[in-house]
């Protein structure tokens, strides 16, 4: 499937605080879904935490206020509707699944399936590299409204809208598949850059097709000729010149060009 032609659901919680091995928990969470030329779904509640809030300096959030709200339990089959289906978006992707995924262990909900991951600030990292890519910079860039920073349905909500504008920027044909994007915002592993720099040492002299997130995404052909642990040195055919690439921006290698 077109991304363009996909439902796209941002995620996001406020918790008491940062570890949830510590036992930290959601006290709030929004989901924003719909596709990109429609307004979204919007969708987000308090949660009772069954136990103190300790970040109320980041989200202004405390115990007063969540008095009456129910336990995740209570909304657990509501979120897991609310993303099946969709592909998943969050804004620092890791921490969210990880809050997800011990909120669905406590209370033993069966998980939505989601058409794809996708992490927007690595999408931001990839896409606009400005010097910072927290939500506030990535939406005070695009100029995207963002009323109440910290707040889950108003963080959802930005990151909904820049994700659509990244993805746009970065792929004004429409032609980028949602496996394509799941590769533009997945994080790139040691293991990862060190299997991509021994395959193109391997391939020096010879020609291969990459997948490259620069100003956009672009598949090209490069004749590799020098290969260090940062970026691979080579004549690129698209541009008809010497060019260097950062093996973090290189998602794709195909040695059938």
């Amino acid at each position: 499937m077109r991304m363009a032609e996909a439902e796209l659901a941002a995620l996001d919680f406020e918790t008491t605080g940062l570890e949830v091995l510590g036992g930290h928990r959601v006290i709030e969470v929004a989901v924003v879904r719909g596709r990109r030329d429609a307004p979204p779904a919007r969708w987000s509640t308090l949660v009772h935490p069954q136990r103190p809030v300790d970040a109320t300096e980041i989200h202004g959030l405390c115990d007063r206020d969540l008095a009456d709200a129910l336990p995740y339990a209570a909304i657990a089959d509501e979120v897991e509707r609310r993303i099946d289906g969709a592909v998943l978006v969050a804004h620092n992707l890791p921490f969210e699944l990880a809050f997800l995924a011990e909120e669905r262990r406590r209370c033993g909900v069966a998980p939505g399936r989601a058409a794809g991951l996708l992490d927007s600030l690595i999408l931001a990292r990839s896409i606009l590299r400005l010097e910072r890519h927290g939500l506030g910079h990535v939406l005070a860039h695009l100029g995207i409204a963002h009323a109440r920073p910290h707040r889950a349905e108003d963080d959802a909500l930005g990151t909904w809208h820049a994700t659509w504008e990244m993805l746009r920027r970065a792929d004004p044909d429409d032609a980028l598949s949602v496996d394509q994007a799941v590769q533009l915002s997945r994080r790139a592993e040691p293991a990862d850059r060190a299997a991509l720099e021994r395959h193109l040492r391997d391939h020096q002299g010879r020609t291969v097709w990459i997948e490259y997130a620069g100003q956009g995404l672009t598949r090209r052909a490069i004749t590799p000729t020098h290969v260090t642990r940062q970026r691979v040195h080579a004549w690129c055919h698209l541009r008809q010149a010497e060019r260097r690439f950062r093996l973090d921006r290189i998602r794709v290698v195909d040695p059938s060009a």
